[in-house]
């Protein structure tokens, strides 16, 4: 049996009635997006966390040389997306920089690196490191060179991985905080080894 067609509403009151739905469900959707957003702020600060203790436990979870240098590697390829870095140190004469760990870069390019020319040895000299993305700065081919605050060490990172644009807020944060505690760990690992 057919349903009959809806009454019409008295004007007025159901007029007034829809309206003030329309504005509860208009208030509620705005606040079922801005809880959406919440939340996936909240699960990007914990992703940036959860990289950051990964990255130290890493850094500080051992004193064998061979296996900080892996850490640092590990971090600047899984955390921030760079199969490209190398890390200097100074040579033992103090005249310049040596290299003691890389991956992806041609020797050609690294060899080129000496003391006073360009981001590099200016970072291990002065400890002012370059970050693309902050204060303007632009990444072409090299995009972060990090000092590690012990010693005039420092890690270079090059080209990015071809799905990420650029560092992000969460990648130059860790970068940061991979300065002063990969540093420390290298020196803890010079440290053991003129002890023994």
């Amino acid at each position: 049996m057919p349903r009959p067609p809806p009454r019409p509403c008295p004007a007025p009151s159901c007029r007034r009635e829809r309206a003030l739905l329309k504005k509860e469900l208009a208030a509620a959707e705005r606040e079922r997006w801005k809880s959406t957003e919440r939340a996936e702020d909240l699960s990007a600060r914990l992703d940036d966390a959860l990289s950051k203790l990964v990255a130290l436990e890493r850094l500080h979870g051992t004193t064998e040389r061979t296996e900080v240098l892996s850490a640092i590697e590990d971090v600047v390829v899984n955390l921030i997306g760079s199969e490209e870095l190398a890390i200097f140190e100074p040579s033992p004469a103090g005249t310049g920089l040596v290299l003691v760990h890389s991956r992806g870069v041609a020797r050609g390019r690294l060899a080129a690196v000496r003391a006073g020319a360009g981001p590099i040895p200016r970072a291990a000299v002065d400890g002012r490191g370059f970050l693309a993305g902050e204060g303007g700065r632009k990444g072409r081919d090299l995009n972060a060179c990090v000092p590690l605050t012990a010693c005039g060490r420092v890690v270079a990172v090059w080209r990015l991985l071809p799905h990420k644009a650029a560092l992000g807020r969460a990648d130059r944060e860790l970068l940061k905080l991979l300065g002063p505690n990969a540093g420390r760990a290298l020196y803890l690992t010079t440290q053991r080894a003129r002890d023994e």
